[in-house]
């Protein structure tokens, strides 16, 4: 039988620690795992129990707005790959959500506030990583590397390597792949999510605040 999964209130410190992401975003994914599990009546069972969690995670997943599925999901990865660490034999990182809608009947307005809300955190916790707009814009997922276990992007007119953390080149994937992850001559940042064509230098600036 799984050992007790472990509590919630962990693991946005372990988000912070052992993933690399930045307080808001390990914030903003520990509020909706929190939201998630909150009605529940024992969340601890349902997190023993993979067919019971599937079912409570696709009912969860229809009922919030189109703005935070895709957040959505990235934080549940990253919670069930905590799960997971913390108390091996759960299963619940092998789970897999059914393809998001199709954007394409998304308003203008809903598709521009779910990139921001989505995309924002990542491209900040990037340019921390001292990755300027320019370069992020050259970047393609061919170039990701895995480096004495670190992941790194590999700017190849520079000769220079930044490493990032996984959790966020994960999220960053699913978003670029537009629910699957993205594919290798794929930008790193693409115009829209599953688009073959760069995002500008500037529209990523302004999506991150910078």
């Amino acid at each position: 039988m799984p050992n007790s999964p472990p509590p919630l209130r962990n693991f946005r410190h372990w988000l912070e620690e052992n993933r690399g992401l930045q307080e808001t975003t390990a914030w903003t994914y520990a509020q909706m795992i929190r939201n998630f599990l909150r009605p529940l009546q024992d969340p601890n069972r349902l997190l023993r129990d993979p067919v019971e969690f599937s079912q409570s995670v696709l009912e969860y997943d229809q009922s919030i707005g189109p703005r935070n599925r895709a957040l959505f999901r990235c934080a549940l990865r990253a919670f069930a790959r905590y799960v997971d660490e913390k108390a091996p034999g759960t299963g619940l990182e092998t789970f897999q959500l059914p393809p998001l809608p199709d954007r394409r009947y998304q308003s203008g307005k809903a598709q521009a506030d779910e990139t921001r809300a989505i995309l924002g955190p990542l491209l900040r916790t990037l340019r921390g990583k001292h990755l300027k707009w320019a370069v992020i814009e050259r970047l393609r997922w061919e170039d990701k590397r895995v480096i004495s276990g670190e992941v790194h992007l590999e700017y190849a007119p520079k000769r220079v390597h930044y490493r990032v953390d996984r959790a966020t080149l994960e999220a960053l994937s699913l978003w670029a792949g537009n629910g699957k992850p993205a594919r290798p001559e794929q930008p790193i940042v693409p115009s829209k999510p599953g688009a073959d064509t760069p995002m500008s230098a500037y529209r990523m600036s302004q999506i991150a605040g910078d």
